[in-house]
């Protein structure tokens, strides 16, 4: 059994950490100087930002990775232009602000689906090779 996938998979689930960050600190300073959320959810958002990456390094699939990081940089910039928004305006915004939290948590379900369907195939899998190493009769 292979902890970490291969190489490159480990690489992209490092990388995808790295982003996971930058879209956590981004989160922060939306959430903190640029934008008015509907809810008290400041943690829910942070957190949301990391447990896809996480969901990565449980997965190790490439493609899978492949996919998430391309996902995680999408919004990343969108979330860079919140900042920019945030930054250069200051006002409090509710609509616009709110649509850059809509995709995060989006991407946070869409993650949880996905280890939910791996999670899934694992037991099916298990429950085959038990059933198919059983004695007979």
């Amino acid at each position: 059994m292979n902890l970490i996938g291969s190489r490159v998979t480990l690489i992209l689930n490092v990388r995808a950490l790295v982003v996971a960050s930058v879209v956590g600190a981004e989160t922060v300073y939306i959430e903190r100087y640029g934008y008015e959320i509907l809810s008290d959810s400041f943690l829910a958002l942070f957190f949301s930002a990391f447990i896809p990456a996480f969901i990565m390094l449980i997965i190790r699939n490439r493609t899978f990775s492949y996919c998430f990081l391309f996902l995680y940089a999408a919004i990343a910039i969108q979330m860079a232009r919140g900042v920019r928004s945030a930054y250069l305006t200051g006002a409090f915004h509710v609509l616009p602000g709110s649509i850059h939290f809509i995709w995060l948590l989006l991407f946070f379900l869409i993650s949880v689906v996905c280890l939910g369907i791996f999670v899934a195939h694992a037991l099916i899998g298990f429950a085959i090779s038990v059933r198919s190493s059983g004695r007979k009769g």
